[in-house]
């Protein structure tokens, strides 16, 4: 018969595995894949035998190897071995603008900031514009800013796990465990034309949602060492947008998701519509945020806690920074006007004051960094914030606990089918 629909997903999408055909979701806990694939999460990353406490099980892929290309002797390094106190924080699109100034002030706080970047001369360009600001030169707490050789494509998966493999790497020099105590999931793109990732997803939906998913599985295991190591938890803060509202639901069917990367077309289907692609790859963000920190909070997979035994090791929110005056407008305003822009930085700001209700990226910044640093972990668990100390009221869909956990299963399912 008809499936039932559930309040906050729409059923219907194609097994991403092929062998399912058109798979319906009755309820939040999606039907077993016949190809034998584990419910559990799925990493992906190798890690030394030191980490294994800190894993759900999962299913690990030891055919692929991945190149390993970090330079221990660098000044950013040898700062992180040095002050074994220093904290790292993980910043995607740290390039410019609002991941810019997370990064920027993260640094003033004295963290170590990884710029997870796509292109490695921005991420240095935006290393040596924190490091060299006059704003930050007579600093009492600088931290430092490390960018890494391999660079962070959000619409690769494959890139994403090269990425992580060398985040470890480079951090287990001079410590056995390696932590990371914050992870600001910010990169995104917004109302662009229709394109797919390298995996066949559409691109909204996979850089928006599923390049920070996989990330952030992998990145977990070295979360809960920092929060083992501080006695206290570590963050996932994830960028979402008051935009999510541009959609009723999560339609899982409007992904465009092809059954094999191999039979994708890259014409965009007739009802493409790009706001909508990007309200529901934002309305992800929500769900993805807060299905972690119910996991977290309840241990889900055998999922290890802190050293308290009873504190959460990892907590997770997620929050709209505004609408902001940077990059991600590229799709939006005329080619002049941009390159008006590139050309001239203060016009930029200028136009930000001219239109209401327009932010200038270190605005939009503040309600990532007040959730990073500043806001009481036990009080911002799986909440969606719009400034600081001010939460959001989400829509009745952006809290439905079904579809938190038919997202989660979906993504681990494309992550599982996709990489191999």
């Amino acid at each position: 018969g008809r499936p039932r629909a559930l309040a906050g997903v729409r059923a219907g999408f194609d097994c991403p595995c092929g062998m399912m055909g058109a798979l319906r979701v009755p309820s939040a806990r999606a039907a077993p894949c016949s190809s034998g694939l584990s419910a559990r999460p799925s990493p992906l990353l190798r890690l030394p035998g030191s980490y294994a406490r800190y894993l759900v099980p999962h299913r690990l892929n030891p055919k692929r190897k991945l190149p390993l290309a970090a330079k221990s002797t660098s000044a950013p390094i040898q700062s992180y071995i040095a002050d074994k106190t220093q904290k790292v924080a993980v910043v995607t699109g740290a390039n410019c603008g609002i991941g810019l100034e997370v990064a920027r002030g993260l640094y003033r706080k004295g963290f170590c900031v990884v710029l997870a970047c796509r292109n490695r001369e921005g991420a240095l360009e935006a290393q040596a514009d924190i490091t060299n600001s006059p704003a930050t030169a007579d600093g009492d707490c600088l931290g430092s800013i490390l960018v890494l050789n391999s660079t962070l494509h959000l619409d690769d998966l494959y890139s994403v796990h090269t990425y992580c493999e060398e985040l470890v790497s480079t951090l287990s020099v001079g410590r056995e465990d390696p932590p990371v105590h914050l992870l600001v999931n910010n990169a995104g793109i917004m109302a662009s034309p229709f394109g797919r990732t390298k995996q066949a997803i559409e691109q909204h939906f996979g850089v928006n949602h599923l390049g920070h998913f996989h990330l952030t599985q992998n990145l977990l295991p070295l979360l809960r060492i920092g929060s083992e190591a501080t006695g206290m938890p570590s963050r996932v803060v994830t960028l979402s947008s008051e935009a999510l509202r541009l959609v009723r639901a999560l339609d899982v069917s409007s992904l465009y998701i092809p059954t094999s990367a191999a039979n994708s077309s890259t014409q965009p289907p007739k009802a493409y519509n790009r706001w909508v692609a990007y309200g529901n790859s934002k309305l992800s963000n929500v769900l993805f945020a807060n299905e972690l920190a119910r996991r977290e909070r309840i241990g889900v997979g055998g999922i290890s806690r802190s050293s308290g035994g009873n504190a959460v090791a990892v907590v997770s929110a997620s929050c709209h920074p505004g609408i902001c005056n940077t990059d991600l407008t590229r799709y939006l305003l005329p080619p002049w006007l941009l390159e008006q822009q590139r050309q001239a930085p203060g016009l930029s700001r200028v136009l930000t004051r001219l239109l209401p209700g327009l932010r200038l990226p270190e605005e939009g910044a503040q309600v990532a960094l007040w959730l990073a640093t500043e806001a009481s972990p036990e009080l911002i668990n799986g909440r969606f914030f719009t400034d600081p100390e001010t939460e959001g009221e989400l829509p009745p869909y952006a809290k439905d606990l079904e579809a938190q956990e038919t997202l989660w299963n979906v993504s681990e399912e494309l992550v599982r089918s996709r990489v191999h």
